[in-house]
């Protein structure tokens, strides 16, 4: 009978922790505000995350999800451009237009402005912008 419980309790124990880890990558890339968006987004390069990155974008037209993953993959490991921008990028502020959210970021300095939009409850950052404007 002991035994049984001990099983059990063990059983329990490790759902309960990938239950914590399943619900913590979901928060780290979920955001809600454009604020917390640029927070997670950068956060997320900075942890060279690639799959929290992917859940955060919406991909380009001709471009699928892992292509995207291997392109960002290979972006970290290089330290380019989208790396050294996304781990020095500060959010400034945003205009609510409707379809989307402009937001104008600070990187290392320079203002710049990325496109977000809603889906499914969480913004998403826009790779081709001018689709929205």
């Amino acid at each position: 009978m002991k035994s049984y419980m001990k099983t059990g309790c063990c059983i329990l124990f490790v759902l309960g922790i990938l239950l914590i880890i399943s619900c913590g990558e979901s928060n780290n890339s979920s955001a809600t505000t454009a604020k917390e968006f640029v927070q997670k987004y950068s956060q997320a390069y900075k942890d060279e995350n690639v799959g929290t990155i992917a859940k955060m974008t919406v991909p380009g037209k001709d471009q699928t999800e892992e292509s995207f993953k291997d392109e960002t993959k290979k972006d970290i490991k290089s330290r380019g451009f989208g790396y050294t921008a996304w781990t020095r990028t500060r959010y400034l502020s945003e205009e609510d237009r409707g379809r989307y959210i402009r937001v104008n970021v600070e990187i290392r300095g320079a203002r710049s402005s990325i496109v977000l939009v809603k889906q499914e409850g969480v913004l998403k950052l826009v790779l081709n912008p001018s689709d929205y404007e």
